[in-house]
């Protein structure tokens, strides 16, 4: 895709309008940003009539007339859960949680039959929770972390030794890819997640490679503007 005629610019949210009066032809907008700078991209977006595509989860179900979410609805995911839970055959669960919008995922779950659980954690109580767990033999983890503490919490089971076959971990983050979980195979441990993107498809793995050619000769120029094929990039500061 990334090498099929498309222009990509990546800006700060700041100089969006300034942007679009600048280049007077057919765009899209696609955010990757936070919650408050993807609702200033919106209203931009809504006002000139572009498209906008956003990854963000969306309790509320939100439609917009000019916005396209990519992430799952928050129903779909709380029955994707559920339907796991209910495969594995878990009487009994602990919820380390990390996130407000985590507790939203949960919810249902509290409420079914199961012995729940619920421990709010950071990167500083893992330990803490961590230890609990295991004093109360609870085998069963659900993992309900910042994507970017995953590696943190990770290490820690590794470093309290339940990374046993008797211990069954689902992570909640959609990234499961991203970490290095090598040390964890040899005692079979249990790890489960969900995946948004197939990484082995054909598709995935050029745009994958082309994102990885263009990352580096990204790094290599030093007035932040590249030519990778049709690709155009300008890198500004963001909001």
């Amino acid at each position: 895709m990334l090498g099929g005629g498309f222009s990509i610019y990546v800006i700060g949210v700041e100089l969006i309008i300034d942007f679009f009066q600048r280049h007077p032809v057919p765009y899209a907008a696609l955010s990757l940003q936070t919650l408050f700078s993807i609702c200033h991209i919106n209203s931009i977006c809504d006002a000139l009539d572009i498209p906008h595509i956003e990854i963000r989860a969306d309790a509320k179900h939100t439609a917009r007339e000019f916005s396209i979410n990519l992430h799952p609805f928050q129903d779909i995911i709380n029955d994707a859960f559920l339907d796991i839970i209910h495969y594995l055959n878990w009487t009994k669960v602990a919820i380390l949680h990390e996130n407000q919008h985590g507790l939203v995922q949960m919810r249902r779950l509290m409420q079914t039959s199961l012995e729940v659980h619920v421990r709010y954690v950071n990167p500083l109580t893992y330990v803490q929770y961590l230890n609990e767990m295991k004093d109360m033999e609870m085998h069963n983890l659900i993992l309900d972390t910042k994507t970017d503490n995953v590696h943190i919490i990770l290490k820690t089971i590794l470093k309290l030794q339940m990374n046993e076959y008797k211990y069954h971990y689902f992570i909640t983050s959609f990234d499961i890819e991203k970490f290095d979980l090598e040390d964890f195979k040899y005692n079979f441990v249990n790890i489960t997640s969900f995946c948004l993107v197939d990484v082995n498809d054909v598709g995935v793995k050029k745009t994958l490679k082309e994102l990885e050619i263009y990352k580096n000769l990204q790094k290599s120029n030093k007035e932040g503007l590249q030519l990778f094929r049709k690709l155009h990039t300008i890198e500004v500061p963001t909001a």
